[in-house]
């Protein structure tokens, strides 16, 4: 019951600061057809396989249409093991990459989301 109350709170106070943070983060944006679209972000649950090797293939057909894109790929582990392993262009996160109140504080998340995408 009372690590139900505390959970409550953190997420509470996760969702607040994402909001807050989310605010703080204006880039201007403009819109952009896809054909001319040179710059794509996919974040997706790379804990799930099927999911995983959808986002993959689809990143690599775009990549074949001229694009660049990078993925940033969530793991609801405590640290990620060696089936997540990181390049140029995939990147992940693992529960340790989290702070106390769920937020990313790792780099490569920082990393992701400063990026200027078009999609």
């Amino acid at each position: 019951m009372k690590k139900r109350f505390i959970d409550k709170i953190i997420t509470r106070l996760g969702k607040y600061f994402l909001e807050r943070n989310a605010h703080a983060n204006n880039q201007d944006r403009e819109f952009v057809t896809f054909d001319k679209a040179k710059k794509i972000g996919i974040v997706y649950n790379a804990l799930k396989p099927n999911e995983a090797k959808t986002v993959l293939a689809f990143a690599s057909k775009l990549e074949k249409l001229g694009k660049s894109v990078n993925t940033l790929g969530y793991v609801n582990r405590k640290v990620l093991g060696g089936d997540f392993t990181p390049n140029y262009r995939n990147d992940y996160f693992c529960n340790k990459d989290l702070n106390k109140m769920r937020l990313p504080k790792e780099m490569s998340v920082k990393r992701f989301i400063s990026e200027p995408y078009d999609y």
